[in-house]
């Protein structure tokens, strides 16, 4: 019977087609397009940068989850220049990192986005716990 891959690791049929790469991160942390469908784990205060959007990352997905309580800003997902993070009620502006803030960050608090492949990120579904754009 044919189905359907997902990036998180789930089949159509409901059954599931392997084991899910988990990416215990550094403080920071530059990411590639060939990492799509990794969760990353982020440590203390942890900066994960994104690909710029292109027809090459038009696509890629990424989940993030608070692996520690901030000490001070709290987990960060910054885009390039250019590009944006849109999505659950956020107003879409260029360069503004999308942050789980330290004053209220839990472990566990995650988020999932994908790349449109021209403006920048989207967020594919509801968010865990507190996420708010850079001033």
């Amino acid at each position: 019977m044919p189905y359907t891959n997902f990036p998180d690791g789930v089949n159509a049929t409901g059954g599931l087609k392997g084991k899910r790469k988990i990416n215990l991160a550094a403080a920071t942390q530059a990411l590639a397009a060939d990492q799509s469908g990794e969760k990353f784990v982020g440590a203390v205060d942890a900066v994960f940068t994104l690909p710029a959007a292109s027809a090459a990352t038009a696509g890629v997905t990424y989940e993030f989850e608070v692996g520690a309580l901030s000490v001070g800003t709290g987990l960060s997902i910054s885009p390039a220049v250019a590009d944006h993070i849109r999505g659950n009620g956020l107003t879409s502006t260029d360069n503004k990192d999308l942050i789980c803030t330290g004053a209220t960050d839990r472990v566990g608090d995650s988020v999932r986005i994908y790349c449109d492949g021209v403006d920048g990120w989207v967020i594919d579904a509801a968010p865990i716990g507190t996420w708010a754009k850079e001033a």
